[in-house]
C-alpha cells in the first residue's frame, strides 16, 4: 500500500502539465487532424511535440485529468483549453475554476472549496537529460472550506517528506527502421529500458481546525527500530495516529495505525536510488481505538509469489499475472515494417490470471466485536463489440508475378484482412539493380474504377495501404530494357475466432460478501453483473480494445539551430504501453449497466437489482502510427 496525503491530486498519461507555459492549451481538432497523410498536420504535430524547436518545455495537447473529493461531490474534471473553467466529468453542478496559485470549486450548496499549489513534486524520465523533462507537478492541496454562513474549517500542512521514486517503466525495442536522407552513424539510437520517476519534497498533512475542535495527524518514518527509513518508499512517511479533540482539548477518539511488510519474491538489481524499496509493500493491518481498546485487524490475500512494482509479470490492465516473463513488451505478429517487410516478435504473455490478480487485496475486516466481513473478488467482464488480439486467426496469402508467366494477378480486400499490402519487386537473376527510366514497373489499379492506386519502377521493397475492394496488381513490362521482373507480396487475413462474446479483463469486482456478527449470525450478499433481459454481460469496455504495442517515431536531423531540418529517421517499435487507455475517469476501463444483489440472512432472502447509465464510448483509442495521440475532447 502507498500512503498518499492528498485531498487534490490530478494524473496525466502523457507530457507536460497544461498551462506550464501559457495561461492556454494548444486545441487541435480530433475529427480532421491527420498527422499521418497530411503534410500540414504533420508539421504541425512536430511542432507541438517541440521536435524542430527544441524546447525546454515540450507540450503536450491532452488536458490533465485532475480527481477531487469535497462536500457531498466528487470526481474527475479537466481544465478548458482557456486555462480558467473547469469541466466535470461526469457532468454535475460543481463550479471549478482555475487561477495560477489556487482553485476554487464551490458545490452545488454554495460551499466554497479553496485548493493552493503545492510545487515540491518533481517528475523525471531517466533517457532524458533535457530539462523539458524535469517538471513540477502541480499538486493542489485543500485549504479551507468555507460554508455560506462563513463557518470555516482550515487545513494545516507542517510535516514534510524527501522521497524519490519510480512510478513506471517503458521498454522499447525497435523493429524497423527507414533513413530519409544522409544522417550520421547511429542517430536516433536510444536506451531500450527508461525509468519514470518522481522526486517527492511535498508536505503533509497534520491537522484539520473546525468550529468545534481539530483532527491531528502524526507520522513515523520507520516502522521499526532496525529500520533506517521506510522500505517501500525511502524518504517518504506513514501515518500512525489520527486524534479527535474538542474545544478544551479533550481526547474524543484516537487512533493507532499498525503495518507490516511484504517483500517481492521478485529481484531486480539496479544501483538507482529511486529502484530501491521497488520489492516492498506496506500494508495497513490494523487500527486501534486507544480509548476503548476496540482493534479492527485487516487481512489480504497472500501467496507464494509476490511481484515487484515494475514487474514484467502484468496483465494488459498492469494487473499481476504470474506468468513468469522475461519482458514486459507482448508479443505482436505480422506488422509491416517501414520497408514493406511482414515483421513479427514473441514477447510476453499477457493473459489475464485471477490467481495472482487477486494477490494484496483486501479479504477480510475482523471488528473489535469479533465479528468480520470477508470479501471475494471475480474479474470484470464485458460484452464484446469487438475482438482481441489473441482471438483471432493469422492467415498470410502470397502472391508472386513475374515478365515471364503470369503478368498480373486479382486480390480482395474485406473487413478481415490488413489495410496494407507489401512485397519486393526485383530484375529476375539480378541483385540490387538500380531502377532506371524504360525498365519494368509494378502497379496496383482499384477494378471498381479502374483507378492507379500505387505504381512504381524500383526495384526494392515496397508496401501500400488499401480499402475493401478489389485489386490486380500487374508487371508493366520494360520497354527500353531487356529485363525480366518479378514482384512477391503478400496480403494478411485476420479471421475471428469462434468463442465466448463476452471479454475479461484484470481489474477486479466484488464477488461476494460474507458477514458474521459476535453471535454467530451469516449474512451473504452475492453479486451478479448481468443484462436481466439478454442474460449476457451488461458491462461496457470504455477502454482500449485491440492493444497493438506499435510505436511509430520520426526523429528529424537538425545539425544545428539554424539549419532547417532536410534528413529524419522513421522508426518502427515495439513497447510495454504505447498509449492504452486501460481506465477512464470512473477508475476502470469497464463499467455496468445493471449489478444484482442476493440477500441471505436473518432468516430472509431477497433480490435487489441496480440500474446505472454510463457515459458514452471513448472513440479516443490509440493509433499506432499516429505521431500525435488523440484521447480526450480537446476543449472538454
Amino acid at each position: 500500500m502507498e500512503s498518499k496525503y492528498r485531498s487534490f491530486t490530478f494524473s496525466t498519461s502523457f507530457g507536460t502539465p497544461d498551462f506550464i507555459k501559457t495561461g492556454t492549451r494548444p486545441v487541435i481538432n480530433h475529427i480532421t487532424f491527420d498527422p499521418v497523410h497530411n503534410e500540414n498536420d504533420k508539421q504541425l504535430a512536430r511542432e507541438v511535440l517541440d521536435i524542430m524547436q527544441g524546447s525546454t518545455k515540450p507540450q503536450d495537447l491532452q488536458p490533465d485529468v485532475y480527481s477531487y473529493n469535497i462536500v457531498g461531490s466528487g470526481g474527475h474534471f479537466i481544465v478548458r483549453a482557456n486555462g480558467i473553467d473547469g469541466v466535470p466529468m461526469p457532468m454535475n453542478q460543481d463550479k471549478i475554476k482555475r487561477s495560477w496559485d489556487d482553485m476554487k470549486i464551490y458545490n452545488d450548496k454554495g460551499i466554497l472549496h479553496t485548493f493552493i499549489k503545492d510545487e515540491l513534486v518533481k517528475s523525471y524520465n531517466s533517457c532524458n537529460n533535457s530539462v523539458g523533462f524535469e517538471y513540477n507537478d502541480p499538486n493542489y492541496k485543500i485549504k479551507e472550506i468555507i460554508t455560506p454562513t462563513n463557518n470555516k474549517i482550515v487545513y494545516t500542512y507542517n510535516e514534510y517528506v524527501n522521497s524519490h521514486y519510480i512510478t513506471s517503466v517503458s521498454h522499447t525495442k525497435p523493429i524497423s527502421t527507414y533513413e530519409n536522407g544522409q544522417l550520421p552513424k547511429g542517430f536516433g539510437l536510444a536506451p531500450e529500458t527508461c525509468y519514470n520517476t518522481t522526486q517527492n519534497k511535498e508536505s503533509i498533512l497534520t491537522s484539520i481546525n473546525f468550529p468545534n475542535g481539530v483532527v491531528e495527524f502524526t507520522y513515523i518514518s520507520k516502522l521499526s527500530g532496525s529500520d533506517i527509513e521506510r522500505k517501500d518508499l525511502p524518504g517518504d512517511k506513514i501515518l500512525k495516529t489520527i486524534v479527535v479533540k474538542n474545544n478544551s482539548g479533550s481526547i474524543i477518539r484516537n487512533y493507532e495505525l499498525n503495518y507490516k511488510y511484504i517483500q517481492s519474491s521478485e529481484t531486480y538489481s539496479s544501483d538507482k536510488d529511486y529502484l530501491n524499496g521497488i520489492d516492498y509493500r506496506l500494508f495497513l493491518t490494523s487500527v486501534e481505538e486507544k480509548n476503548t481498546g476496540g482493534i479492527y485487524k485487516l487481512d489480504y490475500y497472500e501467496g507464494i509469489k509476490n511481484p515487484t512494482r515494475i514487474s514484467n509479470d502484468q496483465d494488459y490492465w498492469g494487473v499481476y499475472n504470474g506468468k513468469e516473463n522475461t519482458t514486459a513488451i507482448p508479443t505482436v505478429r505480422n506488422v509491416v515494417g517501414l520497408q514493406g517487410f511482414v515483421i513479427g516478435s514473441s514477447g510476453a504473455n499477457k493473459e489475464v490470471d485471477i490467481t495472482y490478480g487477486v494477490l494484496g487485496n483486501l479479504k477480510r475486516i475482523t471488528y473489535p466485536t469479533k465479528g468480520f466481513t470477508e470479501i471475494k473478488y471475480e474479474n470484470d467482464e464485458f460484452l464484446k463489440d469487438f475482438t482481441l488480439p489473441d482471438d483471432y486467426e493469422i492467415i498470410d496469402y502470397p502472391g508472386y508475378i513475374s515478365t515471364d508467366s503470369n503478368l498480373q494477378y486479382d486480390f480482395s480486400i474485406n473487413q478481415n484482412f490488413e489495410k496494407r499490402i507489401s512485397g519486393t519487386f526485383k530484375v529476375i537473376g539480378k541483385q540490387n539493380e538500380p531502377s532506371a527510366v524504360g525498365g519494368c514497373k509494378i502497379q496496383i489499379k482499384n477494378l471498381a474504377n479502374n483507378s492507379i492506386i500505387f505504381e512504381s519502377d524500383k526495384y526494392s521493397n515496397w508496401s501500400t495501404n488499401v480499402n475493401d475492394g478489389d485489386y490486380r496488381i500487374s508487371i508493366l513490362p520494360a520497354t527500353m530494357y531487356n529485363y525480366e521482373c518479378e514482384a512477391e507480396f503478400v496480403t494478411i487475413e485476420k479471421i475471428p475466432k469462434e468463442s465466448s462474446d463476452t471479454g475479461v479483463v484484470g481489474t477486479l469486482r466484488i464477488k461476494s460478501l460474507k458477514s458474521k456478527d459476535d453471535k454467530g449470525n451469516v449474512i451473504t450478499r452475492e453479486f451478479s453483473y448481468k443484462n436481466p433481459i439478454t442474460g449476457k454481460s451488461s458491462g461496457r469496455n470504455f477502454g482500449e480494445s485491440f492493444f497493438d504495442p506499435v510505436v511509430y517515431d520520426e526523429i528529424p536531423f537538425k545539425p544545428d539551430e539554424v539549419t532547417f531540418y532536410t534528413s529524419y529517421l522513421q522508426k518502427l517499435s515495439v513497447t510495454n504501453n504505447p498509449g492504452w487507455q486501460t481506465s477512464t475517469v470512473r477508475g476502470k476501463a469497464v463499467g455496468y449497466e445493471y449489478v444484482q444483489e442476493i440477500y441471505k440472512g436473518e432468516g430472509i432472502t431477497f433480490k435487489k437489482q441496480y440500474k446505472f447509465d454510463n457515459d458514452h464510448y471513448n472513440n479516443y483509442g490509440y493509433r499506432p502510427r499516429n505521431v500525435i495521440q488523440l484521447f480526450w475532447p480537446m476543449d472538454g
